[in-house]
């Protein structure tokens, strides 16, 4: 197919910050662990459209080419530069056209969720302009941090070969202690298509090829240890290994100035959710500092879950911040 490179400068301006490589992305959990098969390109593709939401995540409104709708589907025109260069634009359109068949599946106890990730989408010829829209259910599910949230980097995604290597990565990066998954569950995170139903062969082909993609080129990695139930193995517990070198000096750089004068006041992965998933900068964390404290001394470890439950229930909120802070206040009245 014949294209033009050329790009809206409205457009590309106004899409600058979902375009940064090197940002951090904050991803609801719900989303880390859903359940899809999805290429290396569609899940790049997917990753992408995560850093469309972010202003979302953290209160503000979205920018550029991205819109909500009354009924709350978003509709993304993007020029293709945004998700490829010229050398994978075939790939990347056959991708955007397959997601329109692929689905994202969530479960727990309660909900089974089966859902398409994209509605539709137009590619205009020659103009290198993709048009695309996902429903509310998704979206809600996008702003969903009652399971917790992951942070890594979108350049460190977008360069792993594999799906499995990029899911693996989603699942450990910023985390702070070791994570036991049932062997079961890696399986339908990682090969949901369950290709190798012998441990061990899943080990040896999905889980070491992405620990090894990993120790190579990203920030962060892990070791694992498989937990037994007689002579089966059950599950395997995954520890996060950082390579902080490896971080582009704006992403330290910010991380330094988030943790300014706030390390010794709120527990981090407190301190951190705030910055990261709602946006809060450190004068908004120190003029709301004593109502803060004041909650995660009542509330003690389930502190970040009940602030993440409170965040996901903010986002139709005229101000999403404010209305996190009164319901704090109002939970520590109680």
């Amino acid at each position: 197919m014949c294209h033009s490179t050329k790009q809206h400068p409205q457009m590309e301006q106004n899409n600058q910050i979902a375009t940064n490589p090197k940002r951090e992305v904050v991803q609801s959990f719900l989303i880390t662990t859903a359940r899809y098969r999805f290429s290396v390109y569609e899940k790049r593709i997917l990753s992408k459209l995560i850093t469309c939401m972010q202003p979302m995540l953290e209160g503000k409104k979205l920018i550029g080419k991205v819109e909500r709708s009354l009924f709350g589907d978003v509709r993304f025109e993007l020029p293709m530069s945004f998700f490829t260069d010229d050398r994978n634009y075939k790939n990347y359109q056959e991708a955007l056209s397959s997601l329109v068949d692929k689905k994202i599946e969530f479960e727990d106890s309660n909900v089974f969720l089966k859902i398409p990730l994209i509605q539709y989408v137009k590619i205009v010829k020659h103009s290198g302009i993709v048009t695309l829209q996902i429903c509310n259910e998704l979206v809600e599910l996008f702003l969903n941090f009652s399971k917790g949230y992951s942070k890594y980097i979108l350049e460190v995604s977008m360069e792993l070969k594999s799906t499995a290597s990029a899911r693996l990565y989603e699942l450990i990066s910023n985390q702070p202690h070791p994570l036991t998954y049932s062997i079961e569950k890696l399986k339908d995170i990682l090969d949901p298509s369950h290709t190798y139903p012998k441990t061990c062969n899943f080990i040896q082909r999905i889980i070491e090829p992405a620990k090894k993609e990993l120790d190579k080129v990203a920030n962060w990695s892990f070791t694992y240890e498989p937990i037994k139930k007689g002579r089966k193995y059950i599950a395997l517990q995954l520890t996060p290994v950082n390579f902080p070198q490896r971080e582009p000096q704006d992403v330290q750089r910010a991380d330094a100035l988030r943790q300014v004068n706030l390390s010794w006041y709120i527990e981090k992965d407190i301190r951190d959710f705030l910055t990261n998933a709602c946006g809060f900068s450190a004068r908004e964390i120190k003029n709301n500092l004593p109502t803060i404290q004041k909650f995660i001394a009542i509330f003690a470890k389930d502190s970040l879950n009940r602030v993440m439950e409170i965040w996901s229930r903010s986002q139709d909120k005229r101000n999403p911040k404010a209305y996190l802070i009164g319901v704090l206040k109002l939970e520590i009245e109680q």
